[in-house]
């Protein structure tokens, strides 16, 4: 978390290129659970990272929002 108290959470991982992650937010539900969760269409969210000139890649993602 850069900046506490501001409402944004953030993560920084070191990932192989071309590995493909799933992920999804939970709700502030119980600890050690995952309800309330994202209710969408699809089981979670996904992304690939790709390689680029710098080694980085940033992702920003919103609960609740695609």
């Amino acid at each position: 978390d850069q900046a506490a108290g501001d409402g944004i959470w953030s993560l920084e991982v070191q990932l192989p290129v071309g590995a493909e992650i799933e992920y999804k937010f939970t709700n502030s539900g119980a600890e050690g659970s995952w309800q309330p969760g994202e209710e969408f269409g699809a089981a979670n969210r996904k992304v690939k990272i790709e390689g680029n000139n710098d080694g980085k890649q940033v992702f920003r993602s919103r609960f609740g929002i695609l």
